[in-house]
């Protein structure tokens, strides 16, 4: 939706001052949301919940899971539907970061179990919405033509947002308040940058009507019946995506389990293993993804990225020393780079239907989140069943996890 910008602003303004502000925003809000999904959430349920932490924790992040999966669709459609002199994206980006906010306020408030659950639940409500209407942006304000380079910087936006939570988490592990609140204001300023930089032009009059309702609007899981290389496309990234989430969604304690240290240093340990898996995550996404187009190859760089990320699962668990630890999290952050800038491509290459991509592509994010309430469920039964090799076996699914995503991208015909 093209119109949707100051009709009256040269084009290389428009876009600049677009993407200085699609950027800000999904910094800003995943910086929010990801501080409590990665460190923060399991510090304070270790802190208030230390007999039955695993258990707290897996279960917070499976309902949480859950509830993105519903929520971004759901707000998805909402602001489609929206007609207001205000813009149908920005009113959801400021006021779901307004629920968001107020989702970890209850968590740093939280004593037990339940509250962590309301909490984390409203936050997951409250940033989904926001990162749903964010998304709908790169539909409604960029050209085709360039949509593949802001595609690439709200990438760069969200993995740096990853290494801004666990740098402000490891400064503020020292009160709950201040782990859960201060990424949410940085969520704050990101959407207030967002709704100054894109401007979008009210809705006619003529046009406040209600959006079309029905099939075409509905997600639907038609592609993956209809389309074999799309279905073998959705089973690779489902498997894959879960891979590296076993280390990521546990390592705070994996790292006050085998070094025997406080959850508060723990946090700094995660924020180094951060700087360098975005480190090598970054560099690799930009210059694997320049070369998969310039050979026009993309299947062989999926199956090498997800074989590499399986690979260092398994050796992770046998590494002693933590500056060791880092290379192979930097290798794996690596390879998880050039999977992400690789994948994106592949898929878009085998929709089932071009005219439809937005509902398709809706189906195939299902892949990116529904990892997330099944590791954390199966967590708890891996590490417990491997007894004093819990994550030696955890660590050990996730690798059979990748090695599962990089088998299962062989089937696919359309890319090479």
């Amino acid at each position: 939706m093209q119109s949707s910008l100051v009709a009256d602003a040269p084009p290389s303004r428009r876009l600049v001052r677009s993407a200085v502000g699609i950027v800000l925003g999904q910094f800003g809000v995943f910086t929010a949301l990801l501080a409590p999904a990665v460190v923060s959430l399991a510090v304070h349920v270790a802190r208030i919940c230390p007999h039955n932490r695993t258990v707290v924790l897996s279960t917070a992040l499976t309902i949480g899971a859950i509830v993105a999966m519903l929520a971004n669709p759901v707000f998805g459609a909402l602001s489609d539907r929206t007609r207001s002199r205000f813009g149908q994206r920005r009113i959801w980006v400021l006021a779901g970061c307004i629920l968001g906010f107020a989702g970890l306020f209850a968590l740093s408030r939280s004593t037990g179990p339940f509250g962590v659950y309301f909490g984390w639940g409203m936050t997951q409500i409250g940033y989904n919405a926001a990162i749903a209407a964010i998304a709908a942006l790169l539909n409604d304000v960029v050209p085709d033509q360039y949509r593949g380079r802001f595609a690439s910087f709200m990438g760069i936006a969200q993995y740096s947002a990853f290494l801004s939570a666990s740098y402000i988490v490891s400064l503020c592990a020292y009160s709950d308040s201040a782990m859960f609140l201060a990424p949410g204001l940085l969520g704050f300023v990101g959407a207030a940058a967002l709704a100054f930089c894109v401007p979008e032009v009210a809705v006619a009059a003529e046009h406040r009507t209600r959006a079309p309702s029905g099939g075409a609007s509905r997600l639907s899981l038609s592609g993956l019946m209809v389309s074999r290389d799309f279905f073998w496309a959705f089973v690779s990234r489902l498997f894959t995506t879960a891979a590296p989430f076993t280390f990521l969604s546990y390592q705070t304690f994996y790292y006050v389990d085998v070094y025997k240290i406080q959850v508060s240093q723990a946090a700094k340990l995660v924020f180094q293993a951060s700087v360098a898996d975005t480190a090598c995550l970054l560099l690799f996404s930009a210059v694997c993804g320049w070369l998969s187009d310039r050979l026009g190859l993309r299947k062989v760089f999926v199956w090498v990225a997800s074989a590499l990320i399986g690979a260092m699962l398994l050796v992770i668990p046998h590494v002693s020393s933590f500056t060791t630890l880092l290379l192979f999290v930097g290798v794996m952050g690596g390879a998880h780079g050039v999977y992400s800038s690789v994948d994106h491509a592949l898929v878009i290459e085998v929709l089932p239907d071009k005219k439809r991509a937005a509902r398709d592509i809706g189906v195939m994010n299902i892949a990116g989140v529904l990892p997330q309430s099944i590791v954390p469920a199966l967590a708890p039964l891996l590490i417990g069943f491997g007894g004093d090799h819990g994550y030696l076996v955890y660590f050990g699914f996730g690798a059979l996890c990748a090695f599962i995503g990089a088998l299962a991208i062989l089937p696919v015909r359309a890319v090479r």
